[in-house]
């Protein structure tokens, strides 16, 4: 093991495996380009103190790739490697230091890149391993099953991210600062290799060591003898220093002039700093910054540069890590990023990689307090990587329309987001006290697999007003989802939402300031979402994840919303901080009206009319008030409480006849639509606390088989644990609502006990032939409709219920009539499967 590879600024473990196993190689290729030759060199580590085997399944293994194709993806177009760039993947098994994984690449001595980077930057592959990633056991390994923007797996260790961000080592993100206490924590190791000899002797030279070859308790100050020195690397030449000497200390100070990092030494470390020296500050408060070209483009003058992480009590001047909030290339505790922040890719464009940053981000802000229109748009980019197709979805993996990291600022998004790739989000949001405008005129589409039209993830008191069109109609997608997502480094070591946290397991503050950054979390992630334009999402419309508390949904009029409504939160849950307010339940109101600027009025509008295509599910959090208006639920609804002021009508029911369970109370005071069957079962309303009944009932036939003249007396559609009032005022049946059935109300005398009877006319099916012949069957089926029974009864269903202009009916008795006369009589068809099968084959 050399002295360079050992020194690393992120710790490199030897690696320790069974001495016979065959090597695994997996290829990346990358738009038809060969990337990266994945090397697997050991199946498993060695056998523990348990005497278990430590190893990778073929899943695992795919995530890495999955991992190295996403750095693939970003370099490919513009990388002068013409063949595979050859990366060792090893297990480890070290005791004690369980979770670990690291990647390094050795700094070529006639550069300042690494051997890997060079190999992508300038095409030269100066040895057969151009990098090496370690991978030491693990309690608890895990991968994504999908890209998302935040990370989902609950694990120590999830190989997607976790080798994504190591990889960024390899590739350039490092310092190669080794210092004196880095060196002592490797000692024993380092000490006993006779590549260190050299390190020794100037070490006894200088009189930190004994002769034994151990520390001195009181060695000189390394700052008087500084010994050898490492190649500068292309990161570290971009460092900048703010800390200024401050009496017997040093602070930051963003007025003056920084010092240029311009020299590594090994034995650069000090408690004392002196003047003029290149000072480096604790972990996330190093003062340090990466500054270049690229990088202050897109800051913008939000900060002096990308903040880096310096003094850490394992490895001295760490110096290789990006310190933006939680970002997954940091070393904070807490990271929701699966992916570099633009900010960061302006880093690896800095230090000398081609990078089409626009094919991956529309636009980003860092900065806070702004208030402006956004006219940045996010499409494909044309083949030279110099501007977007307009209207043409772009299909990056993980592209990011538009980024907000700034604070307290009003962004009104006037331009398309398109981002369509595998995990792509329109909008990311991770500041606080922001306001996003969405004009009616803007469409922002996450078309790709587990896309997510606006993502809100992380933050408190934001707020939303949408009249445009967001979708996200690929698989898992999201129209617009609240979700922190879950730790890289794991939830046990620190998990964050709104009014939540825990270290270690145990709550911890909700306010305050943690590796540098505030922690916001003290109030709800969005305080109130106007919607008067469209969602339509496939997994969700809105998703509310069981981290993201939402004060206050509108859905106003304008709104169109096809996908369903979920609520994971929980205002009982266990983890909520004890200083967090009572009743953390989240406000979902239909039918208010719309100011022009596409707020809510706060008060209801009659003209108020949707259909919501889904269903909502939210038994623990969610408060739903219809205040005005028709709302039509396509689905079924769970819900904490519900409030009727409007028309609603509940269109679908579980197995067991339920369309609505509601755990706390129901309320109607306006018109309540529910469906019933041919037995006068009714779909129910199941309420857990008290329910209030008045207004008007309004009865509909569900999917059902019902004869001629058949007398229905449908059953109350409300079942509570108590009442306040439980009488309808008046009870009404829907208007048409089949080409061929019909229906009246015969007794309306007690509006809680009515009696509906269902009839066709004589011509119900027959009026819809085209021919003579048809006609027949049309009256034969008109005959059967009073006995049909078996199979035959599903004929007569799917009639009943088919489209409103009888196009159904007209097509199926075409063809049916040929068919029917071979049984030479018209009343055999009211049981025959062979019949009724033909039918329902041309009507699908």
């Amino acid at each position: 093991m050399s002295f360079k590879k050992s020194l690393l600024a992120i710790a490199v473990f030897e690696v320790i495996c069974c001495s016979t196993q065959a090597a695994t190689v997996k290829y990346v290729d990358t738009f038809g380009k060969p990337m990266f030759a994945l090397n697997f060199v050991n199946d498993y580590a060695r056998q523990d103190e348990e005497g278990n085997l430590w190893s990778l399944t073929e899943d695992h293994r795919n995530a890495i790739v999955d991992a190295a194709s996403i750095w693939g993806e970003l370099f490919a177009k513009n990388s002068s490697n013409t063949t595979y760039l050859p990366i060792s993947v090893k297990l480890a098994y070290e005791a004690g230091n369980m979770n670990n994984a690291s990647a390094g690449s050795e700094v070529d001595v006639n550069s300042t890149y690494t051997l890997l980077q060079n190999g992508i930057i300038t095409g030269r592959i100066l040895d057969n391993n151009l990098a090496e990633y370690t991978i030491n056991q693990s309690t608890k390994i895990g991968y994504m099953p999908y890209l998302y923007p935040v990370p989902t797996m609950e694990v120590t260790q999830e190989l997607t991210t976790t080798t994504f961000h190591e990889l960024s080592h390899a590739l350039g993100i490092s310092s190669e600062a080794p210092t004196l206490k880095l060196l002592k924590t490797q000692w024993d190791d380092i000490k006993e290799d006779p590549d260190s000899e050299d390190l020794v002797n100037l070490l006894k030279e200088n009189h930190y060591l004994d002769e034994n070859n151990e520390f001195v308790d009181n060695p000189p100050n390394p700052l008087a003898t500084t010994g050898g020195s490492n190649n500068m690397t292309a990161f570290a030449s971009h460092l900048w220093s703010f800390m200024k000497i401050n009496g017997n200390s040093a602070v930051e100070k963003t007025n003056e002039a920084p010092t240029q990092l311009k020299y590594l030494s090994w034995l650069s470390y000090s408690e004392n700093p002196v003047a003029d020296s290149f000072i480096v500050g604790p972990g996330q408060k190093s003062g340090v910054y990466f500054i270049g070209p690229n990088v202050t483009a897109v800051l913008n003058d939000a900060l002096p540069g990308v903040p880096v992480n310096g003094m850490e009590k394992r490895n001295g001047f760490e110096l290789s890590h990006l310190e933006l909030a939680h970002s997954m290339m940091s070393h904070q505790n807490y990271r929701n990023y699966v992916t570099l922040m633009e900010a960061e890719m302006a880093v690896f464009q800095d230090i000398g990689y081609k990078i089409d940053r626009r094919n991956f981000y529309g636009s980003s802000e860092y900065r806070n307090g702004q208030n402006y229109t956004n006219t940045n748009p996010f499409y494909a980019r044309n083949a030279e990587g110099t501007a977007y197709i307009a209207g043409k979805p772009n299909t990056a993996t993980l592209g990011v329309g538009f980024h907000l990291y700034g604070s307290n600022n009003i962004v009104t998004q006037a331009a398309d987001l398109l981002a369509d790739g595998r995990g792509g989000t329109g909008i990311r949001s991770d500041g606080s006290g922001n306001t996003i405008i969405i004009p009616s005129s803007t469409r922002i589409t996450a078309n790709g697999d587990h896309g997510t039209g606006i993502l809100m993830s992380y933050g408190k008191d934001n707020t939303i007003v949408s009249r445009g069109a967001i979708e996200a109609t690929g698989t898992g997608g999201k129209a617009v989802a609240f979700d922190f997502g879950v730790n890289m480094l794991g939830e046990d070591e620190d998990s964050r939402g709104s009014y939540m946290r825990t270290v270690d397991g145990k709550k911890s503050d909700i306010s305050g300031e943690v590796d540098g950054y505030e922690l916001n979390l003290k109030g709800p992630l969005v305080s109130t979402f106007d919607l008067s334009g469209s969602l339509e999402g496939r997994y969700a419309s809105i998703y509310i994840a069981d981290n993201a508390y939402v004060e206050q949904i509108n859905v106003l009029k304008g709104a169109s919303i096809k996908g369903d409504i979920i609520s994971e939160w929980d205002p009982k849950d266990k983890d909520i901080s004890d200083s967090a307010p009572q009743n953390l339940y989240i406000d979902l109101n239909f039918g208010y009206g719309v100011k022009a600027d596409g707020t809510s009025t706060g008060s209801g509008d009659s003209s108020f009319a949707m259909t919501l295509e889904g269903s909502i599910a939210g038994y623990k959090s969610l408060k739903i008030n219809h205040a005005a208006g028709t709302l039509n639920i396509e689905g079924t609804v769970a819900a904490y409480d519900l409030v009727n002021s409007g028309y609603l009508a509940i269109k679908d029911a579980s197995d067991d006849k339920y369309c609505a369970d509601i755990k706390h109370d129901f309320t109607t005071t306006g018109t309540l639509e529910t469906g019933f069957y041919a037995d006068s079962t009714s779909d129910k309303i199941k309420v857990g606390g008290s329910a209030t009944v008045e207004g008007k009932w309004v009865l509909r036939p569900n999917l059902d088989f019902y004869s001629n003249n058949a007398k229905i007396s449908p059953e109350f559609p409300v079942v509570a644990n108590s009442w306040d009032r439980d009488s309808f005022a008046s009870v009404d049946i829907v208007g048409a609502f089949s080409p061929t059935l019909k229906m009246r109300l015969s007794d309306a005398t007690d509006p809680n006990s009515p009696k509906v009877e269902m009839y066709r006319d004589s011509d119900a099916y027959s009026k819809y032939a085209d021919t003579g012949a048809d006609a027949q069957v049309g009256s034969a089926l008109y005959e059967i409709a009073s006995v049909a029974h078996g199979d035959m009864q599903e004929l007569i269903t799917s009639l009943d219920f088919s489209d409103m202009q009888g196009k159904s009916v007209t097509s199926a008795l075409k063809q049916l009539g040929p068919s029917a006369f071979d049984y030479g009589s018209m009343t055999a068809l009211k049981d025959s499967t062979a019949v009724t099968g033909e039918l329902m084959r041309h009507m699908q």
